[in-house]
């Protein structure tokens, strides 16, 4: 009985340094998210509304996201994300990589070659057409963000305030 009353008040104090440097390690990690989620869904945001500008109006010079910022917050997503948020960005990511290459080698030149009178009788519909896919996939983007602004609200309120 001695032996199990020594090692109680031994071990008490080490157990509970362990659960309370946990505890802060934890407490770290919520608070790093938190900044990560909140240039991520700036980002996110800024892209999809693009996205839906430039649909609408393919010629549109909508203001650019830098870069450094989206690999940096990317990068950093990639080390403290939660698996949920991180295959949701991933989604976005290859969403707004696809919107963007069309708008860029298909539908800009397309919209470019009929504002200089070069395209054929049939380019105006052809241009209709283009902006609508565009639209649904700024339509994807927007939901994207969503689901991430959603997921990421779950994750940095777990009671649901």
């Amino acid at each position: 009985m001695a032996a199990l009353g020594f090692a109680a008040t031994v071990l008490s104090p080490l157990l509970a340094e362990r659960s309370r440097r946990k505890s802060v390690h934890l407490e770290q990690l919520r608070e790093r998210r938190l900044a990560l989620y909140s240039d991520l869904l700036r980002i996110t945001a800024r892209i999809a509304e693009n996205a839906e500008t430039c649909s609408a109006i393919p010629s549109a010079e909508p203001e650019e996201t830098d870069q450094a910022e989206i690999e940096r917050v990317v990068s950093q997503a990639a080390v403290l994300a939660s698996s949920e948020v991180d295959e949701l960005l991933r989604e976005f990511s290859r969403e707004a990589n696809v919107f963007f290459r069309d708008l860029v080698l298909v539908v800009k030149p397309h919209h470019e070659r009929l504002r200089r009178g070069e395209g054929p009788p049939s380019g105006e519909a052809t241009a209709i057409e283009q902006r609508m896919a565009l639209g649904e996939k700024a339509s994807r983007l927007r939901e994207g963000h969503k689901a991430l602004r959603a997921r990421i609200r779950i994750e940095m309120d777990p009671e649901g305030r």
